[in-house]
C-alpha cells in the first residue's frame, strides 16, 4: 500500500473532509481509497485494543501503513468551510506520512519536539503502535536465536513522551478537555505500554480469556 499526498496545498474543504474521514474511519479496501486518509487508523487502533484485550495480533501490519498522520482536532471539528480555511492555513501540527514518523521515535539522537510534532489523533495512533510493536516483540523474543533490543523500545517510549510534553493541549487533559480527550487517551496508551516494556503479562491474558464465557 503506498500514498502520494496531493500536489496542492489548499485543497478546497469537502474533498478534505472525504480524505480526513476516510483517514479516520474506513478500511482501505483498494488503491483508489487510498487517496483518502483518516478513518484508516480508526479500524487500526482498534484492532490494538483487541490485540492488548486478548493478545491477538492485528491484522494491519505496521509495514503497511503509507498514510499521512491525521490532522489536529480542531480543524477536523470545523462547521464552516471559512472556519476550516482559517484553521488549515496557519499553523496546524504537520501531518507526516507513518513510517517515517514512528522510525524518527527509535532514534537515540533525541529527535526535537518539533520533529516529532504532530496531532492529538496522530500522537495516539504513534504510541498505539509502540505499544502494538512491543507486545509483537515479546512473542518473536520467545524464537529461539531471536535477541531483541529491547532499550531501542525504551528510547521510543522517551522520545514518544518529549514530544507529547511539549505539546500545550497535553497539559489539558481529560474527557472534558477542551481540546477533546485524544491526549489523555494517548497518555493512558504510553502507560500501558510502559508497563508492557518491563513485564509481559500476554500468557496471564491467555488464562484470562480461557476463563471467559
Amino acid at each position: 500500500m503506498t500514498y502520494s499526498p496531493p500536489s496542492s496545498a489548499d485543497l478546497p474543504w469537502s474533498t478534505w473532509i472525504y480524505q480526513e474521514e476516510f483517514r479516520r474511519y474506513l478500511l482501505p479496501f483498494s488503491q483508489i481509497y487510498l487517496t483518502l486518509q483518516r478513518t484508516y487508523y480508526v479500524s487500526f487502533c482498534f484492532l490494538i485494543q483487541l490485540q492488548m484485550l486478548y493478545d491477538i495480533p492485528t491484522s494491519l501490519p505496521i509495514s503497511e501503513i503509507s498514510l499521512p498522520l491525521p490532522s489536529s482536532e480542531e480543524e477536523w471539528s470545523a462547521e464552516t468551510s471559512s472556519e476550516w480555511s482559517t484553521l488549515h492555513t496557519s499553523t496546524p501540527p504537520p501531518t507526516p506520512l507513518f513510517k517515517p514518523a514512528f522510525e524518527l521515535l527509535f532514534l537515540e539522537t533525541s529527535p526535537t519536539a518539533q520533529t516529532l510534532r504532530y496531532s492529538e489523533f496522530g500522537g495516539y495512533i504513534m504510541i498505539s503502535a509502540l505499544n502494538s510493536v512491543i507486545m509483537n516483540a515479546y512473542r518473536v523474543a520467545s524464537t529461539p536465536a531471536i535477541d531483541v533490543n529491547w532499550h531501542k523500545f525504551d528510547v521510543a517510549l522517551d522520545n514518544w513522551q518529549r514530544s507529547w510534553n511539549a505539546d500545550p493541549k497535553s497539559h489539558s487533559t481529560g474527557p472534558s478537555s477542551p481540546f477533546g480527550a485524544m491526549a489523555f487517551n494517548a497518555s493512558a496508551i504510553y502507560r500501558a505500554a510502559s508497563i508492557r516494556r518491563v513485564r509481559d503479562y500476554s500468557k496471564y491474558l491467555s488464562s484470562l480469556t480461557l476463563l471467559l464465557p
